[in-house]
């Protein structure tokens, strides 16, 4: 039974019931320690102090954040052998520990080596975030600072290509890095360019960052079935799959958020499965193992973190990062809950089963298959005040219409009849329909 009665709530809503962590517990989070010796094997020097555990060194602590990763692959048992994977890299923390702990597994003995064959992808949004009057030096600089890295690694076959739509010229734009300096910098930008200005012209942020990242997975997609890759790895960690959680709740994608959070994903078409091997890894834990392996990060960019106006993306991150400094269980917490969300029996997202049951553009389960009634009064509540000059007897049939009108009838066209609802959201945010519906 809950212990907190009616008189614990006040104006506040019992915020005050919730407790802050202490100012001194900052110094029991984990922290790189110098004097310590490691509880398991005895060792001194540098010491890696996490919480609940005990003091470790570094080579232990390298065992421990490799065992989550290989743990994640292997209690899923999705990676069969010789299977092809594609490594989405983005010069983050995050990728970069999800390369070298790739590189790792393949480095091992006969029994303990991952058995697959890899190749590293990175999407150029440059083009995207950074305008023309930005001196296109720097994203030369750091194209060349990220072919410099990724050589390192001289197992694995680098790609890079750029952010576009059409799914021809995405096959055909696919780069080697090592090539950079011959083909990719010396390519024709017209397309990329009239790419980016259609999405400069959806209304607002919110939409534009949706678009985006949806967009990005059907160029995923197009590269992987390019590479004949049926795996692909994606650097996801807690932290960001609880943002990416609220936000799919927000944005109306709540029957499918918990594939945003799952270990597979599999809305990417042609039955590629999108995977999270480090969904388990803290960012501290990513943080000390940049340390622990004296690598460093790259300086990555997003499209929308320099945006001066809020989104509902910017601000869910926001939320979550300030929410996680003074109660450090947020991000366990959020990230946790959307592991118990499941969608029906028998209803499956992968476009293998698409049929007439999800988003064009997306690929989500459609909602109103479910009669979501949530989304049939908001939908009746727009077609209302779109004609509030007309008498309300117009109206009267809507019900036995409903499902017709969520899909897109009522916007007067039947094309938008296979988008789910925040799909729809994106489309009237668009100036050129015609645009954000062709392939």
């Amino acid at each position: 039974m809950c212990s907190i009665g009616e008189e614990d709530f006040d104006d506040e809503g019992g915020a005050h019931t919730m407790i802050a962590d202490e100012e001194s517990r900052t110094n029991l989070l984990p922290n790189v320690l110098e004097t310590n010796n490691c509880y398991k094997c005895g060792s001194s020097g540098a010491i890696y102090k996490l919480t609940f555990r005990q003091a470790e060194c570094s080579d232990c602590f390298l065992l421990y954040a490799r065992h989550k990763f290989r743990a994640a692959l292997g209690s899923a048992k999705i990676l069969p052998n010789g299977a092809k994977v594609m490594l989405l890299f983005d010069g983050s923390a995050e990728s970069v520990v999800l390369l070298d702990m790739l590189h790792y597994a393949q480095s091992q003995g006969h029994f303990k080596r991952l058995r697959c064959s890899v190749i590293v992808l990175y999407v150029d949004e440059l083009a995207l975030i950074f305008d023309e009057a930005i001196e296109l030096g720097g994203t030369e600089t750091f194209l060349k600072t990220m072919q410099l890295f990724l050589a390192s690694y001289k197992e694995f076959q680098s790609y890079i290509v750029p952010f576009l739509k059409n799914e021809e010229d995405v096959a055909r734009s696919i780069c080697q890095f090592s090539e950079i300096d011959v083909k990719y910098l010396k390519r024709d930008v017209i397309g990329e360019q009239k790419f980016v200005e259609c999405i400069d012209q959806i209304q607002n942020l919110t939409s534009r960052q949706d678009f985006v990242k949806h967009q990005r997975s059907k160029l995923i997609a197009r590269a992987a079935k390019h590479f004949n890759c049926q795996f692909t790895f994606k650097a996801d960690i807690s932290t960001i799959l609880a943002s990416d959680l609220l936000t799919a709740i927000c944005l109306g994608r709540g029957i499918t958020a918990a594939l945003d959070v799952n270990l597979i994903d599999s809305r990417l078409n042609d039955g590629i499965k999108l995977v999270r091997p480090l969904r388990n890894l803290s960012r501290l834990e990513i943080d000390l193992y940049l340390k622990a392996r004296s690598l460093k990060s790259l300086q990555c960019h997003y499209y929308g973190d320099k945006e001066t106006n809020g989104s509902l993306q910017n601000l869910t991150r926001s939320f979550i990062d300030n929410l996680q400094t003074s109660f450090s269980s947020t991000v366990s917490t959020v990230y946790r809950t959307g592991d118990k969300i499941a969608t029906e029996d028998g209803l499956s997202s992968n476009v293998e089963n698409m049929g007439v049951n999800t988003c064009s553009f997306c690929c989500s389960i459609l909602n109103s298959k479910y009669n979501s009634a949530t989304l049939l009064a908001v939908e009746f509540s727009r077609l209302v005040s779109a004609k509030s000059n007309t008498s309300a007897k117009s109206f009267l049939n809507f019900n036995s219409h409903m499902q017709f009108n969520v899909l897109g009838e009522a916007e007067g066209t039947q094309q938008i009849s296979r988008l789910c609802h925040a799909c729809c959201n994106i489309y009237r945010d668009v100036t050129k329909k015609s645009w954000f519906l062709q392939k």
